[in-house]
C-alpha cells in the first residue's frame, strides 16, 4: 500500500514500513526501486521491490519484493528467495494491478518554466549530498525553470513537509535549498506527480 512517505507490506508477523525511497529504476514495461525502512517500527532494512506491468505485454503483473537486515545483511523476506537482484519478478498478483509509467508523453519542456505535471525527478541530480547549508539541485538542460513554476516538498521522517519559499533560489538551470536551518537528518524531495514516483533521499549534517 503506497501511501504519504511509503508503504507498508504485512507478512505473518511482520509489518514492515519504508520510510525512505533510494532510486527507482523504470525501463519499458519493468520498474525497481530500493530504499530503507522499519519492521514492527524498529531497526533498519533495506528493501528492493521489482514489477512487471503486464498490461504492456498482454500479459499478468508480476512483482517481487525483498528486505533485509542493513547491519547483518541478513535477508528477512524474500518472495523470490536466492534469486539474483537483477531477475524478474515471477510472482503473479492475486488482486490489484501494477501500472508502469516511463514518463515519456508526459515531460515536456518548455519554454515558459516547467509546471508540477511535467516535472520529473529522476532527470534530476543532488549535490552534494550529504550537505550542511546549501544543496544544488541540477535540471536537463532543455528545462526552463523558474522558483513559482516549480512546487517540491521536503518530507522529514515524521511526514511533515518542511519547505518553504524562502529556501529556493534559481541560478543557470539550478535550484539552491538552503537547509542550514533544518535540524540534521534525513529528508525526502519529491513532487506533487504521482506519476513520477520518484522520490530523493538528502541527508542533512
Amino acid at each position: 500500500m503506497v501511501s504519504g512517505a511509503g508503504f507498508c507490506i504485512k507478512a505473518g508477523d511482520l509489518n514492515f514500513e519504508s520510510y525512505v525511497y533510494d532510486w527507482l529504476v523504470v525501463a519499458g514495461d519493468k520498474a525497481k526501486f530500493k530504499g530503507d525502512g522499519t519492521i514492527n517500527d524498529a531497526g533498519m532494512y533495506g528493501f528492493m521491490i521489482s514489477a512487471i506491468d503486464g498490461e504492456k505485454k498482454v500479459t499478468v503483473d508480476k512483482f517481487r519484493i525483498k528486505i533485509w537486515d542493513k547491519g547483518t545483511e541478513l535477508v528477512i523476506y524474500d518472495n523470490q528467495l536466492l534469486a539474483d537482484d537483477n531477475a524478474d519478478p515471477t510472482t503473479e498478483i492475486s488482486a490489484g494491478a501494477i501500472a508502469v509509467h516511463d514518463g515519456k508523453d508526459s515531460i515536456g519542456r518548455i519554454a515558459h518554466g516547467m509546471t508540477n505535471e511535467e516535472l520529473n525527478l529522476d532527470e534530476i541530480s543532488i549535490n552534494p549530498n550529504p550537505v550542511r547549508e546549501i544543496v544544488t539541485i541540477e535540471f536537463p538542460s532543455d528545462y526552463i525553470i523558474n522558483e513559482e513554476s516549480i512546487e517540491l516538498h521536503l518530507f522529514n521522517l515524521t511526514g511533515v513537509d518542511m519547505m518553504n519559499n524562502n529556501m529556493k533560489n534559481v541560478k543557470n538551470n539550478r535550484l539552491e535549498l538552503d537547509i542550514l536551518d533544518l535540524p540534521a537528518g534525513i529528508y525526502i524531495l519529491t513532487t506533487p506527480n504521482g506519476d513520477s514516483g520518484v522520490k530523493h533521499k538528502i541527508t542533512r549534517l
